[in-house]
């Protein structure tokens, strides 16, 4: 497993102060993942603007906030595991509490929700509308109408807004090859700007369950309360 920061701030630290510190109670009642949420999102409030190196900074606050719970909840799960656990043991378990703190933080942290929803689209910001709509001129004089050329297509029209033809492109690449995980990731996004959130939802959700992978969580909390803003 790759060692992010999320790894390194929590147990490269709590391996070496799981049995200094005595283990309390006062918290171990309440929801872990929702305290470090929590303190997470008010250190980042704090920034007014999240930039490289505040998500790391108030990961490592949120720990020393939460030590004495963080430490009992790792020591129950090295008890469970008896002689077969190990130091990667302590780091799959921060790796997870980051992820559902980070998921928890879109519903509940409006800084961060604005933050994730905002990043994705950074790489268009800067893009020459007239440059793309050329590109779509030259394009359309391909004659080979396979999976390339649609999607291809569709990220252009999906640059300059065009939703309903990016859309519609995007769903004839889907056809020629209904597993691939960027065309459905494109599908769901294009949905989403499209305000169809329950349908963009359920892609997600289904690529979470594929992939693996927390964006795709991030991603159904974001439509999520994108689609309860809207009722």
């Amino acid at each position: 497993m790759k060692r992010t920061f999320i790894h390194r701030l929590y147990f490269c630290k709590i391996i070496l102060i799981v049995f200094l510190f005595p283990l309390s109670n006062i918290k171990a009642q309440k929801n872990l993942d929702s305290l470090f949420a929590k303190d997470l999102c008010f250190c980042l409030n704090k920034t007014k603007k999240i930039i490289d190196g505040d998500l790391e900074r108030c990961m490592q606050y949120a720990l020393e906030e939460n030590t004495e719970i963080v430490n009992e909840k790792v020591l129950e799960k090295a008890l469970e595991l008896g002689e077969n656990a190990t130091e990667e043991d302590g780091y799959k378990f921060g790796y997870a509490l980051g992820e559902r703190a980070t998921v928890i933080m879109i519903g509940t942290c409006d800084l961060f929700f604005h933050y994730i929803d905002s990043i994705r689209y950074d790489p268009f910001i800067n893009l020459n509308k007239d440059s793309l709509k050329s590109e779509l001129i030259k394009i359309n004089h391909q004659k080979e109408l396979n999976k390339d050329f649609f999607t291809k297509r569709a990220l252009l029209y999906f640059q300059i807004n065009d939703i309903k033809n990016s859309l519609s492109d995007y769903r004839e690449a889907l056809k020629l090859d209904p597993y691939d995980l960027q065309t459905n990731l494109m599908i769901a996004w294009t949905l989403e700007r499209n305000k169809n959130y329950d349908e963009a939802y359920l892609i997600y959700k289904d690529l979470a369950t594929i992939s693996n992978k927390n964006v795709f969580n991030l991603l159904m909390a974001t439509v999520k309360r994108k689609r309860n803003s809207t009722n």
